[in-house]
């Protein structure tokens, strides 16, 4: 008895990337040879190398697929259409930055994937090249932290039928900012007219600290005189005055 296709079968519609079963019925004299194509009946241009009475597609798009059954008897063939309803693809359309923050400072990090909803997020996080661990209650698109010591984070995405994993996010943890002091200040000189003279000042804080004199012949109205933490001059007949000041990012 020659092959014949009794029955295919194939769910009418699904979403995008989800896996659903093909599957042919044939009766006739066995053995009987199963080839399967993608495209319209009788298209041989896409075989699909299965030679199996049922198999799983994971169509993107809407796509027809058809089988050819054989025996030593004859040959017959069947298609089916498989149709699309919603794209499944999930993508991040914006990576998580690696930002850098003093300790104790509060710290944003966010990603954004773009596909089928609902789109669910779950953060992770590694401390010094630990292991992975999911960060308890970070389920959203973004991750607030208190900076406390250098971490590596990413987010995954999923929406039920597909799951991607951003870029790694590294957050360094800089020191906590100390205001500047000076340590050493300046001192008064008395010495000849012409005599060079060297002023020096030295500051503990945290880097980095930002040196500036001022000068004033009246003691009243200064002008700068110098951007480093010493200051060469020449004296002469008249008295000037100076004073240095040191700043850095928290303090002056």
């Amino acid at each position: 008895m020659a092959a014949h296709v009794a029955q295919i079968t194939a769910p009418a519609s699904t979403a995008g990337g989800q896996p659903v079963l093909l599957s042919v019925l044939a009766t006739g004299t066995l053995p009987v040879q199963y080839e399967w194509f993608e495209g319209g009946l009788g298209d041989t241009s896409k075989p699909l190398g299965i030679n199996a009475s049922s198999w799983s597609a994971s169509p993107a798009a809407t796509t027809s697929y058809w089988v050819r059954v054989t025996n030593s008897c004859g040959v017959d063939s069947a298609a089916t259409t498989v149709t699309v309803t919603q794209s499944c693809a999930l993508a991040f359309v914006s990576q998580p930055s690696s930002p850098t923050a003093i300790a104790g400072a509060q710290v944003v990090i966010s990603a954004l994937a773009s596909g089928a909803p609902p789109v669910l997020y779950q953060w992770f996080a590694s401390t010094n090249g630990g292991p992975w661990e999911p960060v308890t209650g970070e389920e959203s698109s973004s991750l607030t932290i208190v900076a406390d010591t250098t971490t590596s984070y990413y987010v995954r995405a999923s929406n039920g039928c597909t799951t991607i994993n951003s870029a790694v996010a590294t957050l360094t943890v800089l020191p906590p900012c100390v205001p500047p002091s000076l340590t050493s200040a300046p001192q008064d000189v008395s010495t000849s007219e012409g005599a060079p003279v060297h002023l020096a000042a030295v500051a503990a804080g945290s880097e980095t600290l930002h040196y500036e004199w001022f000068v004033s012949v009246d003691s009243v109205s200064y002008s700068s005189a110098g951007t480093a933490a010493a200051l060469d001059v020449v004296a002469d007949f008249t008295p000037h005055y100076y004073f240095i000041r040191v700043t850095n990012d928290c303090g002056g």
